[in-house]
């Protein structure tokens, strides 16, 4: 079902304004967003589609096709723990003076996933609700303002990346963003490179804490080294200079920022065999040094290795969700059938092909 044909079946009239938003995977560049650094989002095929009309009373009903049923809202309440919030959150940092709103979401994004579900729902009711308001923003814009509700409403101490990957790429586009220049180059990945998605099973939320605790401990490092960000630093510091678990914090910030760059000069040179290195150090990191995968992650990455892909790695922001793939195209098929054969529990999620072109 369309979200328009959602909306009306919810609500019994036509929604004034709908929006698809993409999901996005990350290639590389993990907890690099909120330390200075360089990522490299890529945008999904698929991902939210918000319906949305404004009515006199002060009150949002929100319906999603992820539940069974419509939630009702006073635009003044507080965070509650519940999907609904990341709505209500860009309902109040979009809507002046803050209106009554019905809106229904279709996602084909799953939950707990690390595709940034929350950042595509939170970015596409921003958007939907300044076209009603008859405000025109700017994708940047729109990228702060969920950043905004996802840091102060919600409470997680999250980056820039997901907002900014949602709101300004087109499904199949990936972009190197300098996190804090805020500059960023788009690109799509080379003819012949498929980067698949699949789900490890294990939900995540980045609420929890575990988040909010590698941030901690970056920042930590950071003022012990002198420096504003950790990603400000070129190479990693002396042994010594910090404690151990500050100092493996700060090493995979650090050579996770220089992977990146070395993953975009892969890129356009389509050199798949250097991003697919890129991919496996990162991964490596990741689970050694920022601690932030799973037994579970761990055995996808290593079984889609020995199926064939050229690099795998977790994505998003760790304790679950989701691996990326990278595989030559023309050994997809093999490759789904050996990783499939040996990773059983695992979910297809997309294939993401490659392109020739780049801007």
């Amino acid at each position: 079902m369309t979200a328009g044909a959602l909306f009306r079946s919810i609500f019994g009239r036509d929604p004034a304004s709908t929006l698809f938003v993409s999901g996005r995977v990350n290639l590389i560049g993990e907890h690099t967003d909120y330390n200075g650094g360089n990522v490299m989002p890529m945008a999904l095929p698929l991902g939210v589609t918000v319906a949305i009309a404004p009515h006199s009373e002060p009150r949002i009903r929100v319906h999603s096709s992820l539940s069974a049923s419509t939630i009702e809202l006073s635009p003044d309440s507080r965070p509650r723990g519940h999907w609904s919030d990341y709505v209500l959150g860009a309902v109040a940092i979009a809507s002046e003076p803050r209106s009554g709103y019905d809106i229904a979401i279709e996602s084909t994004l799953p939950a707990g996933a690390g595709l940034s579900s929350s950042a595509a729902v939170i970015v596409g009711v921003i958007k939907t609700v300044h076209t009603i308001e008859n405000r025109p923003i700017t994708d940047i814009d729109a990228a702060f303002a969920a950043k905004t509700v996802e840091n102060e409403y919600i409470g997680v101490p999250c980056g820039i990346m997901d907002q900014m990957a949602v709101s300004l790429l087109a499904p199949g586009e990936c972009m190197r963003l300098d996190t804090k220049s805020l500059t960023y180059r788009r690109m799509t990945p080379p003819a012949g490179w498929t980067f698949v998605v699949s789900h490890s099973g294990v939900a995540r939320a980045l609420t929890d804490g575990r988040y909010a605790e590698r941030r901690a401990e970056c920042e930590a490092a950071a003022t012990a080294l002198g420096v504003s960000l950790l990603c400000d630093l070129r190479s990693p510091p002396p042994p010594g200079a910090l404690n151990d678990v500050l100092y493996r914090r700060a090493r995979h910030q650090i050579t996770e920022n220089n992977r990146v760059l070395a993953a975009q000069e892969a890129l356009e040179r389509s050199d798949i065999a250097a991003f697919g290195r890129a991919m496996n150090e990162s991964h490596a990191s990741m689970r050694d040094d920022f601690e932030i995968s799973t037994l579970e992650i761990d055995a996808l990455v290593e079984n889609a290795l020995n199926a064939g892909a050229v690099g795998a790695r977790m994505t998003g922001g760790g304790f679950g969700g989701c691996i990326v793939s990278l595989v030559e195209e023309r050994r997809v098929s093999a490759w789904r059938e050996a990783f499939s054969r040996i990773s059983a529990h695992a979910r297809h999620i997309v294939d993401i092909e490659g392109r020739r072109t780049s801007r």
